[in-house]
C-alpha cells in the first residue's frame, strides 16, 4: 500500500507545504487545491475588490430577494426589531426543542407573521429545515 502523500508544492508560490495547508478539493487526483490556504485566501481577498465580484454579488443578492421576498421581508423586520426596538435575541433563550442547547437563532413557522418566531439552536434549525 502506498504512503499518503505528507506534502505537496502549491502551485502558486511554489513552496512545499504540509497537506494540511490546502483546502480539500473532491475534483483533485491528491484530494487537495493546487494552492496553499495562504495563496487561496489571498487571491480570494484581491478578488472580493474587483468590480466583476460587486456586480455578481448584486445580481445574487438582487435575485434572492425577488424569489423570497416574503423571508426577506420578515427576516428584515426580525432584524430591525432586535437592533432598534429591543426585541429580545435568540441567545438570551434556550431552544425550544428540549435539546438543552442555548438558541443562537430564531425561526420563522410562517413568513407573514414576522415577528411570530420560535428561538432554536443551530442543529435543531437545520433539522426543521431538513423534514
Amino acid at each position: 500500500m502506498a504512503e499518503p502523500i505528507i506534502t505537496k508544492r502549491c502551485s502558486k508560490c511554489k513552496l512545499e507545504k504540509n497537506v494540511s495547508e490546502f483546502y480539500r478539493d473532491k475534483s483533485s487526483n491528491d484530494g487537495r487545491f493546487c494552492w496553499c490556504k495562504q495563496c487561496h485566501d489571498k487571491n480570494n481577498k484581491k478578488y472580493q475588490h474587483t468590480e466583476r465580484f460587486k456586480a455578481k454579488r448584486a445580481r445574487i443578492t438582487k435575485t434572492y430577494r425577488k424569489n423570497h421576498t416574503q423571508k426577506y421581508k420578515a427576516t428584515t423586520i426580525l432584524y430591525h426589531a432586535i437592533e432598534r426596538k429591543g426585541f429580545p435575541k435568540a441567545s438570551t433563550y434556550k431552544c425550544i426543542y428540549n435539546c438543552g442547547a442555548q438558541a443562537e437563532q430564531y425561526h420563522h413557522p410562517d413568513y407573514s407573521k414576522a415577528l411570530n418566531v420560535i428561538p432554536v439552536c443551530d442543529k435543531c434549525h437545520k433539522s426543521i429545515h431538513n423534514h
